[in-house]
């Protein structure tokens, strides 16, 4: 199955935007050290243990 060079540079453009925008979103909520070391202490239980699971 041939991909095409377009549909290949469509997919890329779109998640890159999409990173950008998260990373955006990500950077307004963040607003000292421990925000982003820890969440600001404020994280959900699932995501904690798919965290620690991962370590």
């Amino acid at each position: 199955m041939a991909v095409s060079t377009t549909m290949v540079v469509v997919v890329t453009a779109i998640y890159v935007v999409i990173m950008l925008i998260l990373g955006y979103i990500g950077y307004k909520k963040t607003r000292n050290t421990e925000d982003y070391l820890v969440a600001g202490r404020n994280a959900h239980p699932v995501v904690i243990a798919l965290s620690y699971g991962a370590t």
